[in-house]
């Protein structure tokens, strides 16, 4: 079986992101930009995998001024989106559980806005998501 190539520097940083401890991400984006990372690369990475507004948030605490500041300004207003997507859906996802609640039918939040309160509390802002996914069933 053939060896997988490496992966970009850009892409290992997206991952450290989301995976690495504090002192870790730090070293890891210090070195990644001390060998010219590629920003443009790194912020449509971190777009495709829905995570713009995590690793911004992560990188400013680890490594404040790291991220040239033009990018650092467009992910710090990711992360106001996904706090408000989040609340929207928080407040939707309350309304439409009351009103089933209310005509009999059981109903659980999954996924998305309540796992993201679950884990990732006390930012739960950073974990974007697109929809409300509702677990329904009937009471007999």
């Amino acid at each position: 079986m053939p060896a997988l190539p490496p992966i970009s520097d850009e892409l290992a940083l997206v991952a450290a992101c989301c995976l690495a401890q504090e002192e870790d991400l730090a070293r890891r984006a210090t070195s990644a930009a001390g060998r010219g990372i590629d920003w443009e690369q790194f912020e449509h990475l971190l777009h495709y995998h829905c995570i713009a507004g995590l690793a911004g948030d992560r990188l400013h605490e680890v490594a404040p001024g790291l991220v040239p500041q033009v990018l650092a300004q467009r992910l710090r207003e990711q992360l106001q989106r996904d706090a408000v997507l989040q609340l929207s859906q928080i407040a939707e996802s309350e309304r439409v559980t009351a009103r089933l609640e209310t005509s009999g039918i059981r109903v659980l939040a999954l996924k998305g806005a309540a796992l993201a309160h679950m884990l990732y509390a006390p930012w739960p802002e950073r974990r974007n998501s697109s929809d409300i996914d509702l677990l329904i069933g009937f009471v007999a």
